[in-house]
């Protein structure tokens, strides 16, 4: 049995004359004393055991108890491959968006769950307790999921899930929940056609605005965001010294442009609308696009929380013109549950609402928008309804 002592103590720090309580936790497997305890409390003594501490302020703000599987599903997959590069191939994400999950997972424990060197990552003893705790939950999630499957006449098939958005908060919330994945990548219009001719079952998306997606035969479709487009770009760059920006004053700027996709036809029909097509100093995918942002060689038009999701802050300002981007979920109706694509759907909202809270000017502008972030409503074929 995995157990847990918790003692209150001062870490010494002071500030105005007060002490920053901690506490610090022995984990471990039960049969043992704990020593700081005088032998008077049993707590670990396996070779796996550890102490860590943690600021109380963890307890009183609800980061233990809001702890989600999915987090410990992330360490799981990391110490199964041995690498972060493996890892995020395997996951469909970024390597330093998972890094980063990682990091702040151990931040928010107060332990270090992973050695790093340069030929790999492998666990502490703190991370094998970790993970140890995290392959007894998913094997009763994957149990009790076999059994509703079994249940109610469904086989194990993996979820086949395409996406040209960026699928790891989605991924890390399936697995967690005992789903078997099968991840592509793919652009908007490639993603909807393998959804369309079967190959996949789920896809999230990008809506192209010439021609706003129509659920047809056995599809369903939802919102996820409907988000505004803002200038991105490194603070203290001119194109961002004003509150609001025209595009039509970013001419002979340096543009960063994202790959062929919805997402760059968005922004080229913003440009021709203001009279000219931008002449990109740097293409690529979302990571390209981050590594130029951040190094400061161009500007871009995407998303206010855009930097904010791979913990970068670059200076934002809307446009004028107000431009929205609509990011969609599409999955065929006889493949997955509505039930399962309203958990997709909550999982990328409640990430949307949480770093729009590092935000306060787009989270103002949320305020005034209700509608970017909709209550779940799904859509189907006219003649679908109708049944």
């Amino acid at each position: 049995m995995i157990v847990a002592v918790v003692h209150s103590r001062s870490s010494g720090r002071r500030d105005a004359g007060l002490s920053t309580p901690t506490i610090a936790v022995s984990i471990g497997r039960s049969g043992g004393r704990c020593q700081q305890c005088g032998g008077g409390k049993r707590a670990g003594k396996s070779v796996a055991a550890s102490i860590v501490t943690l600021p109380w302020q963890l307890l009183a703000e609800g980061v233990l108890v809001d702890l989600e599987t999915r987090h410990l599903k992330l360490l799981q997959i990391v110490a199964e491959e041995g690498s972060f590069r493996r890892a995020a191939q395997r996951l469909g994400a970024s390597q330093p968006a998972l890094s980063r999950q990682i990091s702040r997972l151990e931040r928010s424990l107060g332990a270090s769950l992973l050695d790093r060197a340069a030929s790999g990552v492998r666990l502490t003893r703190a991370g094998q307790l970790v993970v140890e705790a995290s392959r007894k939950v998913h094997s009763e999630m994957g149990s009790l999921l076999t059994s509703l499957g079994a249940l109610i006449g469904r086989g194990a098939q993996p979820l086949r899930l395409v996406a040209s958005l960026n699928p790891s908060v989605t991924v890390a919330r399936l697995m967690a929940d005992g789903h078997q994945l099968e991840i592509l990548r793919h652009s908007d219009a490639d993603a909807l056609d393998l959804l369309d001719r079967g190959r996949a079952d789920l896809a999230l998306v990008i809506e192209d605005p010439t021609s706003r997606f129509q659920p047809k035969g056995g599809l369903g479709m939802a919102t996820i965001t409907r988000t505004p487009l803002w200038l991105c770009a490194r603070h203290g760059r001119p194109e961002s010294a004003a509150d609001s920006v025209a595009v039509a004053g970013l001419r002979n700027a340096p543009w960063i442009l994202p790959e062929a996709g919805s997402m760059r036809s968005i922004v080229e029909n913003i440009c021709l609308a203001a009279g000219y097509l931008p002449d990109p100093i740097l293409v690529g995918d979302d990571d390209v696009m981050l590594s130029g942002l951040a190094a400061g060689v161009g500007i871009a038009l995407r998303g206010p929380l855009f930097g904010l999701a791979a913990d970068l802050d670059f200076a934002t300002r809307p446009l004028q013109d107000e431009v929205v981007e609509h990011k969609i979920c599409v999955w065929r109706r006889d493949r997955v549950p509505e039930s399962l694509v309203e958990t997709v759907v909550d999982a990328l909202q409640q990430q949307h609402l949480t770093l729009a809270r590092r935000h306060p000017e787009y989270r103002d502008w949320l305020e005034r928008h209700p509608e970017a972030v909709p209550e779940y409503s799904a859509r189907v074929p006219a003649q679908a309804a109708a049944r």
